[in-house]
């Protein structure tokens, strides 16, 4: 405990010193000097203190990626990470980073890193005269059942293409799947 309480912190003064004024006796061999008494300056440790805490602050978000999201409006589409569906922001709670959203499966209240601003669905299209424009939505593709279903072609032998290793090498398939 000695030794732990005689070492200098970041700030160049132990937590014995700053306590007592002094250094402590150790087993390390020391001058007269070292002795004397010599109160540090409350004020100059604190602002020194002050200084490392906010380099490691910003050395950790820095290495860790962290930043600031920017706030989300009324009316924002969002994507729920933990529901994986889409929603839309209904408020934002006061003095907090969380936001109400409005999901096909009711109201839900989430912080605001789960929350991922989804793009405009809407295409603006050219100036049609002076300060006119109009807002063209994409086409929508009904699915119908054969596009959901692949269909298997047949493979003749001409339309086969021979499958090669990365050295070049071809691969044979065995006996029994060649028929």
């Amino acid at each position: 405990m000695l030794v732990y309480r005689s070492t200098p912190l970041q700030h160049g003064f132990s937590p014995a010193e700053m306590l007592m004024g002094r250094r402590l006796r150790t087993t390390l061999p020391s001058t007269k000097e070292m002795m004397k008494p010599s109160v540090p300056d409350p004020g100059a440790v604190k602002l020194k203190d002050e200084a490392i805490k906010e380099r490691q602050v910003h050395d950790f978000n820095k290495h860790h990626g962290a930043h600031k999201l920017p706030p989300l409006e009324k009316g924002d589409k969002v994507w729920v990470k933990d529901q994986n569906r889409e929603g839309v922001v209904a408020q934002k709670i006061e003095h907090r980073r969380s936001y109400e959203v409005t999901t096909p499966q009711g109201q839900v209240r989430r912080n605001r890193k789960h929350l991922v601003t989804l793009p405009e669905t809407t295409i603006p299209a050219p100036q049609l005269a002076e300060g006119t424009t109009t807002e063209v939505k994409p086409e929508v593709k009904e699915a119908t059942p054969s596009d959901r279903v692949p269909v298997a072609k047949e493979a003749t032998p001409s339309d086969r293409v021979p499958v090669t290793t990365r050295s070049g090498r071809e691969v044979k398939l065995p006996a029994r799947f060649r028929e």
